[in-house]
């Protein structure tokens, strides 16, 4: 059996987190949503999966953690893998890693599959 790409999606908004969950769907990705949009739970949960193919998350979450703080946590356990980060209010940030990637929403489906590169 084929295993479809798993990505990890941390967003505070409720809508744009399932359009994001129905876009990899969509593309043949399996997305593991943080539900409550929670840094803290996303910190969490990145311990006990065992794999992860890409990382989506908003910059400024609800709880005080960064998607920033996400996404380097997000490195250290999957270095390889792509980090998609994700904001209506920052501008793009000066630096990025080669495997990550700043989408200012709203943004297209096609924009956020590209950016994972997952095929």
């Amino acid at each position: 059996m084929i295993r479809r790409p798993a990505v990890l999606i941390v967003e505070n908004d409720r809508a744009i987190r399932e359009g994001v969950a129905l876009t990899l769907h969509q593309f043949g990705c399996d997305a593991i949503l943080v539900e409550s949009g929670s840094g803290e739970e996303a910190l969490v949960l990145m311990t006990e999966l065992d794999q992860l193919d890409g990382l989506y998350t908003d910059i400024e979450l609800n709880d005080g953690v960064s998607g920033w703080k996400i996404g380097a946590r997000f490195h250290v356990v999957w270095p390889d893998k792509r980090v998609v980060y994700a904001s209506g209010g920052h501008t793009h940030p000066a630096r990025l890693l080669d495997n990550e990637v700043f989408l200012r929403k709203p943004f297209e489906g096609q924009a956020l599959w590209e950016a994972l590169q997952l095929t």
